[in-house]
Formats: structure tokens, sequence, C-alpha cells
């Protein structure tokens, strides 16, 4: 089946945002086993398997659809965050929000050109990366009220 050209594009434009956030969160799982942090090492570990499982949905749907795979693109840089959390979970949840912005808008272009199956795949993306990003917004408000240190206790 041929698919169309710009519903591919944005199937590979999420296929580089997902490269983006598999690579982030596992180096940042590492940063964070590497502090001692071992709990939430595991989660950020458990993220990044989640994403990797949002990719290859991506990119069994862009073959189905007959197009081209892009996977040369930048995946960026990702800091050490110099053992700053709140800058690790603020890039994180700026990463997310970007994510549903991007499946939201493949939703709507393939609602508009009849493309239900890309259009089911990006919703239920959308909703797994709304899920990560309350999580996310959760953990920064906890950050918040309790502080870094009872934050990192939990965190151990």
């Amino acid at each position: 089946m041929k698919g169309n050209d710009k519903i591919i594009d944005l199937l590979n434009a999420n296929v580089t945002a997902e490269r983006v956030a598999i690579h982030a969160y596992i180096l940042k799982s590492k940063i964070l086993e590497n502090w001692g942090y071992e709990e939430l090492a595991g989660t950020y570990m458990k993220r990044a398997h989640e994403e990797m499982r949002h990719l290859d949905a991506l990119l069994e749907r862009i073959l189905f659809l007959g197009g081209p795979i892009n996977m040369t693109g930048d995946i960026g840089k990702c800091d050490d965050f110099d053992h700053e959390i709140g800058a690790m979970l603020e890039h994180d949840h700026q990463l997310e929000l970007g994510a549903i912005k991007a499946y939201n808008q493949l939703a709507e272009e393939a609602l508009t050109l009849l493309d239900h199956g890309s259009r089911a795949l990006a919703e239920k993306h959308v909703q797994e990366e709304e899920a990560h990003c309350n999580w996310l917004e959760d953990q920064i408000q906890i950050l918040k009220d309790v502080g870094k240190p009872l934050f990192l206790q939990e965190a151990v």
C-alpha cells in the first residue's frame, strides 16, 4: 500500500523525536544510576523501553505505507545536568510536550486524509505521552513541595 507522502513525513518526524527520547532516557537512566538513584534510574529505563515501542510502531506503519524510513536525523546532545534533578525533569517535560504536539499534528493530518490507521496510532501515542508528561509534572511538583533532599531520598 502506498501512503500519503505528508503522513509518511510526519511519521518520520516522530521517528526522530522518539529516537531523541530513547537516547535521552537511557542516558539519564545511566546518570541517575551513577548518582546512586536506582529507583528513579529504573523508571527512566522503563520510559526508554516505552519510547522504543513507539519507535517500533512508527517504523512498522511507515513500512506498511510503503514509505522510506529516515533514521538520519540529529538526535541532539544531552548534558549530564550536573546533579540537577530539576533541570533533568524539566528537560524531559519539554520533550514530552513536543511529542504530544507532534502526535496531535499527525492525528489531525491523518484524519483529514482519511488514514485512520495512522490516526489511531498517533492517538494511542498521544495518550501514552500525556501519561509520561503527567508523571513528570507530578515529579516536578513533588520536588518543589518536599525539596531536593527528600525527593532524592525516595529515588535511591
